[in-house]
């Protein structure tokens, strides 16, 4: 009886959390790119593992700065990270690499952004498409960095040294609507994105920042204002 009570509650859980997911996006602004980020080890965990880390707010990926159509935001307490949606294309170009440099015309006019290390960037598309039975998926495929060290306008681009994430390819189920909701994306090992404070040098060009969180065990310590 007491296995039968257990395993039902689990699969109370698994059936519910979709909902619950689904409240979450419903609460998010209209027009959004939501992106989660999780540690690896929740790739290879049980589905008992993964629910528990998921229902839980867990700090990993503090300090990952990650930069969209001139914001510059980090990972919040749950892993996730919410832009407003500014392209109608149902896709998506996450670049990663570590520094980014801002080139500068007339005192504080960005006019584009590059970076300094091929082999330590990498670039991954991701499209939405609708299969024909009416469900919609991600296809996602890693694709060439560029040669001329340009960040390419309207992407996401992820902080980090490319060997600190992961990014699956294949085919991922998601929703429909305008807001896009990526699968996830994962962390190697816990990353202090402090060390790399370059996206600083852009945040400088648009507005200051208002604080700098650090990672501690059981809390974020501000650190800056």
């Amino acid at each position: 009886m007491i296995r039968r009570s257990l395993l039902g509650s689990l699969l109370c859980l698994f059936l519910c959390y979709p909902l619950y997911v689904k409240s979450q996006e419903k609460g998010s602004p209209p027009l959004s790119i939501i992106i989660t980020m999780q540690p690896i080890e929740l790739l290879f965990a049980k589905p008992i593992e993964k629910l528990s880390y998921l229902l839980r707010s867990h700090p990993f990926t503090a300090g990952i700065f990650v930069a969209y159509e001139g914001l510059i935001r980090t990972f919040d307490a749950n892993d996730r990270i919410v832009f407003p949606r500014k392209h109608a294309q149902d896709a998506l170009v996450f670049f990663v690499t570590p520094t980014i440099v801002p080139i500068t015309i007339r005192g504080n006019i960005v006019e584009r952004l590059m970076f300094t290390d091929p082999k330590k960037s990498a670039l991954y598309t991701l499209v939405r498409k609708k299969h024909p039975s009416g469900y919609f998926f991600w296809e996602v495929k890693e694709g060439k960095v560029p040669k001329n060290k340009i960040i390419p306008p309207h992407v996401i681009t992820l902080c980090a040294h490319k060997e600190d994430i992961y990014v699956p390819e294949g085919i991922f189920i998601t929703t429909g609507g305008p807001n896009l909701v990526t699968p996830p994306i994962f962390l190697q090992e816990h990353h202090d994105g402090l060390q790399n404070l370059s996206p600083l040098q852009i945040m400088r060009h648009f507005a200051q920042p208002s604080e700098i969180r650090k990672y501690q065990r059981d809390r974020y310590a501000v650190i800056s204002y």
